[in-house]
């Protein structure tokens, strides 16, 4: 079966499933694969330019790693992709339909939305050290959890929600979208949002919603009566710095509990 796919065109059977048993590559703009199972790896290779390539009811064993496609998407309808690579500044990577992303991996700035999903779509994203500083990053969907270790401007957009977003590094956080937990384990770190829980490490400092949060321990919550002892390993018995999100107009309280 053919696994170089360098014309626009679409490509697969109409119904059924075809299977290539190696590895796949699309080297043009315009192509759509359908009804395929892909046994190896997938790449989209950089003559993609910013073009686009979409793919129907296909299925990747092995990693997908994307080094072409522009701001008119590379769009997964009903698809199942375990682990994407993705390292195209300014890529739009659409999910659609039953698609289930379990891991992308950010290697440059790209936009990551979806829509009309009834799959679990993009689950976790992790944004490597590799991405240049400042990069713009787009989320628009409901992402499980979001790990940065580049200082990137990650924009969280409306109606779009982060379940933990954890911050490895300085980064600039802003959009209308909520994040349930924010973990930041590093200096220059601003949210715009007021995530439902902030934990801040011990020594660090950010701006959160406004506010200067202060890690004064090894875990710092916000919008919880409760804390954890963050794993620290020193016998002493852990401060929790409990911050509060307050109502409009009133500044956040910080309790210094001891326990």
């Amino acid at each position: 079966l053919q696994s170089h796919f360098d014309k626009a065109g679409t490509y697969g059977p109409e119904s059924g499933q075809q299977v290539i048993k190696g590895d796949v590559t699309i080297s043009a703009a315009g192509v759509t694969l359908r009804n395929t199972l892909i046994k190896g790896d997938l790449l989209i290779a950089k003559s993609v330019g910013e073009g686009n390539v979409t793919f129907k009811k296909v299925n990747v064993e092995g990693t997908t790693n994307i080094k072409g496609g522009g701001a008119n998407s590379i769009t997964l309808q009903d698809c199942i992709f375990p682990q994407i690579n993705i390292d195209k500044d300014g890529v739009r990577i659409v999910a659609t339909g039953n698609t289930s992303v379990r891991l992308v991996t950010l290697e440059s700035g790209a936009i990551m939305v979806e829509v009309t999903l009834s799959g679990t779509g993009f689950e976790d994203v992790v944004i490597s050290r590799e991405v240049p500083a400042r990069s713009k990053i787009d989320l628009q969907g409901k992402f499980a959890d979001v790990t940065t270790s580049a200082n990137v401007n990650l924009n969280i957009g409306r109606s779009s929600s982060v379940d933990t977003l954890t911050l490895n590094s300085g980064a600039t956080i802003t959009g209308n979208g909520s994040i349930g937990t924010a973990n930041i384990n590093a200096k220059g770190v601003t949210i715009a949002q007021s995530p439902g829980r902030t934990v801040v490490a011990t020594g660090i400092s950010a701006s959160v919603g406004g506010q200067t949060v202060q890690g004064s321990s090894s875990s710092t919550s916000g919008g919880s009566s409760g804390g954890s002892s963050g794993g620290s390993s020193d016998t002493t018995p852990p401060t929790f710095a409990v911050s509060y999100p307050m109502a409009a107009g009133i500044s956040s309280t910080t309790l210094d509990l001891l326990i």
